[in-house]
Formats: C-alpha cells, structure tokens, sequence
C-alpha cells in the first residue's frame, strides 16, 4: 500500500512539472529582475540623469 501511495505521488508531480517550471521562472523574474536593479542603482557612485534638467 505504501508502495502505491509513493508511487501515485511521483507520477502526479511528473505530470504538474510541465506546469510549475514556467510559473517558478517567471516568478524567479518577476523578483530577482527587479532586485538587481535596485543593487545595481544603490551601488553607483554617479546618477545616469545628474545635471540634466528634468522635463
């Protein structure tokens, strides 16, 4: 019996795989995309748009 569960389960996530990569990157994007934006600009030293009037 025990045999059957682990099985059942293993199979089930093989079938819900081709469903999670695609969302797990996009969610990988979402977050670190904009993160290391935030990095980059936090440890520049001069502002790309400094003595520029703004219009």
């Amino acid at each position: 019996m025990a045999g059957q569960v682990a099985t059942g389960s293993r199979s089930g996530l093989r079938s819900a795989l081709p469903l999670l990569v695609p969302a797990y990157l996009w969610l990988t994007v979402a977050i670190f995309l904009p993160l290391s934006a935030m990095v980059f600009f936090s440890f520049m030293t001069e502002l790309p748009l400094s003595g520029k009037a703004w219009s």
